[in-house]
């Protein structure tokens, strides 16, 4: 990392990177720690009579292919209705606006907010150059 941040850019992504990476942390926590919890919600609820909410590790298979918005089979009931549909339903459209929205757009904020203070800490560095240089003329 030290290497690339002799050029200007590459001291931008990498300096972001470094920044972000303590917030990252515990923002991944966090997102595995909603996910277990869908998990263990939708094993509880769903196991019995669902293939792909069979054990905690489908369950949890389910959800990470879930927030890449591969949504179960007829979750919404259009081709199979059963008496678990509606929570299914409910299910699905809690876990979409709390994983897939909330939590990317935590994520989103995170290297947002990193890349902000690199680019001023980088604005800063050469707007001092530049001063330095103007001087020393």
């Amino acid at each position: 990392i030290m290497c690339t941040a002799l050029h200007p850019r590459l001291a931008l992504l990498t300096g972001t990177i470094v920044k972000a990476l303590d917030d990252l942390f515990h923002a991944t926590l966090l997102i595995i720690l909603l996910m277990g919890s869908f998990a263990g919600i939708a094993t509880w609820r769903f196991g019995t009579i669902r293939e792909d909410f069979s054990s905690l590790g489908t369950s949890f298979l389910t959800n990470f292919m879930m927030m890449f918005g591969n949504f179960p089979d007829d979750w919404t009931g259009q081709e199979f209705w059963t008496p678990l549909t509606p929570e299914l339903m409910v299910y699905t459209i809690l876990y979409f606006l709390v994983v897939f929205l909330l939590m990317q757009n935590f994520l989103l904020a995170i290297v947002v907010e990193a890349y902000m203070a690199v680019a001023e800490e980088n604005h800063l560095l050469e707007t001092g150059a530049l001063c330095q240089d103007l001087l020393l003329r």
